[in-house]
């Protein structure tokens, strides 16, 4: 590591170059039939004949230019070092503090004081020297100097981190030691600060959880920061086996799904009608149109003026299409946000979604409320008649209550969605009661939502986006929002989130069956 002595020497170095380059400029500049004098002076000394401040169309004319001017630098450079009495050869004899040895602190009757006439003379020639060396050194210029000090003050820093590090690693805890839940959460934090940075680093990214640690198939009993890549390898690979976070080394782990999307419909959904949750949906005046058509979430209500006002719960890019597509600056930077229908233009939503069944769409609802920010993708349409909706979950029954998953579920908690194209669509298992940070692909482009439930074994398919995902009590855990493209896993947002959000309560069977 540089000493602080070597990054004073070159300080001073830098002073020096830059005086002498006003001094070379001043010539530069005024030699010219304004300044005869100074002309005739240099034409005398160094043989210069003609203006140096301009560039020479001929090349040998253009080197003469060259080597003229690094005579006036030099040449200036020893005065500089003689006016100062910055001797290069006595600064560097003494580097611990070479600022001392400059200026002239003692008269030419010391400097001669018991000394023979040969060493006089050496005396001075050695002096003169010092000085020619530092006017060379100098006439490198202050860029030059000036490039060398941050490199080296940059070499310092760099060399002061390593160390810091050095010191806090050694004393890292273990990771291990610590409980699942108190290693989530300083998984949590991590990916909170350095998101943006590996996905900087590591290519191919698409999402990344607090999730148990995998090995040859079998979870570990200790948390890791895992991954999603679309494909191994490539930017992945340089994903670490551990990352350091707050005095502890992590686990890291990888996996492979397809990249996820928001969900859009393909064939139609429930015939009855009396529409059904997971039946289809989507906004009016879509006709003719592959646009975003998803299921029914669940039934819900407001107290308004006193009185029950029934509304529908989906995605938000299913409910607010248009509005999604034509605010997606808003929604990358603050989020995007609607209440009581106000500025919504043509509200109405029908069922069978447009795309889906074009000829027997008819008006279920009007869409009213949403949010669409980094950790919600979820809207309301107030129903025109309570009637035209049951609480039903196609021939399950209704929803018996809300449930937040803990870390005992994950892995373990068995769970399915209802969506119009999938229908009831078993076999799902909870794999993460937060994924943390998940790239998804809407029609604007890609965005990241944080706090997602992740489900393994089921692959949601095109219109399931709204489905609700419900465990074997028909508990409702959450409202599916997108899944991977190669039918592995689906994404869903917490249904406590949604509630909290666009603040309203659920049909359940209670209210259903009093």
């Amino acid at each position: 590591m540089p000493s602080q002595s070597i990054i004073l020497f070159i300080s001073i170095l830098f002073i020096l170059s830059t005086i002498c380059e006003r001094l070379t400029n001043f010539v530069k500049l005024y030699v010219d039939s304004e300044c005869p004098g100074l002309k005739q002076w240099l034409s005398t000394l160094f043989g210069i004949h003609g203006r140096i401040n301009r560039r020479r169309l001929n090349e040998n004319d253009e080197k003469l230019r060259e080597l003229n001017i690094l005579k006036v630098n030099i040449f200036f450079g020893f005065v500089t070092a003689l006016i100062m009495d910055a001797d290069l050869i006595l600064m560097l004899s003494n580097l611990t503090n070479p600022g001392s040895t400059m200026g002239w602190q003692h008269s030419w009757k010391d400097f001669f004081a018991n000394k023979t006439l040969y060493e006089d003379i050496f005396s001075v020639l050695l002096k003169i020297l010092g000085w020619f060396l530092t006017g060379c050194f100098i006439s490198l210029g202050s860029k030059f100097w000036h490039d060398l000090l941050d490199l080296l003050l940059e070499i310092k820093d760099a060399k002061n981190q390593i160390n810091q590090e050095t010191t806090t690693k050694l004393a890292a805890g273990d990771f291990g030691a610590l409980d699942t839940e108190q290693q989530k959460q300083i998984i949590k934090d991590a990916i909170n600060d350095k998101f943006d940075s590996w996905k900087g680093s590591y290519s191919g990214i698409t999402g990344v959880s607090a999730a148990f640690k995998t090995v040859s198939g079998q979870k570990l009993p200790t948390r890791a920061i895992q991954f999603h890549v679309n494909s191994k390898g490539k930017g992945s690979a340089f994903v670490p086996d551990k990352i350091y976070h707050q005095g502890y080394f992590i686990p890291t782990d990888i996996i492979q799904v397809g990249k996820a999307k928001a969900l859009r419909c393909l064939y139609p959904g429930d015939e009855d009608t009396i529409r059904k949750l997971g039946s289809s949906i989507s906004r009016a005046g879509q006709v003719n149109k592959e646009t975003t058509t998803g299921s029914i979430c669940l039934k819900a209500y407001r107290y308004e003026n006193g009185k029950k006002v029934y509304y529908l719960l989906s995605c938000f890019h299913v409910l607010f299409p248009d509005e999604m597509n034509s605010n997606y600056q808003t929604i990358l930077s603050d989020g995007l946000y609607y209440s009581n229908g106000n500025n919504i233009n043509n509200p109405e939503v029908v069922s069978p979604g447009t795309f889906c069944k074009q000829n027997s769409s008819w008006i279920l609802a009007k869409a009213t409320d949403g949010a669409m920010d980094d950790s919600m993708d979820a809207g309301l349409a107030r129903l025109i008649d309570e009637q035209y909706l049951s609480a039903s979950i196609y021939d399950l029954g209704e929803i018996n209550d809300t449930y937040t998953p803990n870390k005992n579920d994950e892995n373990v908690l068995n769970v399915k969605i209802l969506g119009c194209r999938s229908g009831i669509h078993r076999g799902g298992i909870l794999a993460n009661d937060s994924t943390d940070k998940k790239t998804i692909t809407y029609s604007f482009g890609d965005f990241e939502i944080s706090n997602l439930l992740q489900i393994d074994g089921i692959g949601a398919q095109g219109g399931d986006s709204g489905a609700p995902v419900i465990d074997e009590q028909n508990r409702i855990l959450g409202m599916v929002i997108a899944a991977t493209d190669d039918g592995t896993t689906t994404f869903a947002v917490p249904i406590v989130s949604i509630m909290s959000k666009l603040d309203f309560s659920i049909v359940l069977a209670n209210d259903v069956n009093t």
